[in-house]
């Protein structure tokens, strides 16, 4: 996705945001998550999961992080989230869709657990 600093308007990134969307493109993230996490409790090798997820490149140095940062059961509540946003869009499901749009960025943007910002945000 194109950001600001590649000359792109606001529209032009919030557009580009809902054609990744629609395409099925975001969902993905948390999905390969959860099957990484999947794998590697069930005994698999990292690469091999890695590959099977198509997780590779930058998203591949990422991927421990982010595996730190998530429970198995909060990736599968996002997912659920994320197919109820679906619905939402494709006119089968009433609800404010950008509001839950931010609220599963929101849920995807949370700080790394035992991180300084969480500790604060606890309090």
């Amino acid at each position: 996705m194109r950001g600001a600093s590649s000359g792109c308007s606001k529209a032009c990134v919030a557009k580009e945001w809902r054609r990744h969307w629609c395409c099925g493109r975001w969902p993905k993230r948390p999905r390969a998550l959860l099957h990484v996490k999947n794998g590697l409790a069930a005994g698999r090798q990292m690469p091999q999961l890695m590959r099977d997820a198509r997780v590779w490149g930058v998203r591949a140095e990422l991927m421990p992080n982010s595996m730190r940062r998530f429970t198995a059961r909060e990736l599968e509540d996002t997912l659920v989230h994320a197919a109820s946003v679906d619905r939402m869009i494709k006119g089968l499901a009433r609800g404010d869709v950008w509001d839950e749009l931010l609220q599963l960025g929101l849920r995807m943007a949370k700080p790394p657990a035992g991180s300084r910002r969480e500790r604060a945000e606890s309090r």
